[in-house]
């Protein structure tokens, strides 16, 4: 009974001529049985809003056979071992969840899954327009919970322009752990325009060469800016604010004014909503 209420107002016949019409746009698997399976996962998402595959098979199942159900959890696992997907196509797919035109903003953050004794350690390049975030590129690091490093960075991102191009994008935003000459240098020479927020140790050398720590710059002002200086031997705009306690946003960027970094960082926290929704869909 639980589950017939869950699908009782699912609009079966609407969503799968919407289903039909992006995978004809955007073929992810050449398999003909394959693009049926991926055609009845995507279906059964949709009407169980789960992805645990005992709910996805009971959705798209048709009748109430026991044994039918385990064959079409069978078919699901076959296919998540065996396929090979085209991931280009993928994020292409997703972008068009944003519309064909317009600005999108990137996103680049870590995330930790526990899925029993195993550790899933993702790093993650999300797309939004709007309030509407959309992943794109993904790598699972193998490194013991540890911070990914700046190949690994500049490979999403590379990705990213290799499909649709810089013009496209507005800005990237990330957090404290997405820091360091080499990876600044490869978004600012791309022509990436990008809010980053960085640990408060470290040097902002001022127009006149002077070096300071925030601390220093903000004991005269909780709140302090500057259109150009140099951080990680990059010159950015900087904007320092005094928080609780001992912390300190200390944002750097490529935006013409500085007094806009806290306002386009905010943004970042669309990725945290994007995590605890994908987390609440596998319960």
């Amino acid at each position: 009974m639980r589950h017939h209420q869950k699908l009782h107002f699912f609009n079966e016949k609407f969503f799968r001529s919407k289903v039909r019409e992006i995978f004809e746009e955007f073929p992810l698997v050449q398999n003909l049985a394959r693009q049926k399976c991926l055609f009845d996962l995507t279906l059964g998402i949709l009407k169980s809003r789960k992805v645990q595959l005992g709910e996805i098979a009971y959705a798209v199942q048709t009748g109430e056979d026991v044994r039918l159900i385990k064959s079409i959890i069978h078919r699901f696992e076959d296919f998540f071992r065996e396929v090979d997907l085209n991931y280009e196509i993928l994020a292409l797919c997703f972008l068009f969840c944003l519309g064909e035109k317009g600005k999108i903003r990137l996103c680049l953050d870590r995330t930790e899954w526990d899925f029993g004794r195993c550790q899933v350690n993702i790093l993650m390049l999300t797309a939004s327009c709007g309030e509407v975030q959309v992943p794109l590129f993904w790598e699972l690091l193998d490194n013991k919970s540890g911070n990914s490093n700046t190949i690994q960075r500049i490979n999403l991102v590379q990705k990213v322009l290799d499909l649709i191009g810089v013009k496209r994008i507005s800005i990237l935003i990330a957090d404290r752990e997405f820091i360091g000459h080499q990876w600044l240098k490869y978004l600012k020479s791309n022509g990436i325009n990008f809010c980053v927020r960085v640990p408060k140790h470290h040097n902002i050398i001022l127009k006149d060469g002077s070096s300071y720590k925030a601390e220093a710059l903000l004991k005269k002002h909780p709140e302090c800016f500057f259109s150009e200086a140099m951080v990680d031997n990059i010159w950015v705009s900087v904007y320092l604010k005094q928080l609780k306690g001992d912390e300190i946003l200390f944002l750097i960027g490529l935006v013409k004014e500085a007094a806009f970094l806290p306002q386009i960082y905010r943004k970042r926290w669309q990725i945290e909503c994007f995590f605890q929704h994908l987390i609440r869909t596998r319960i």
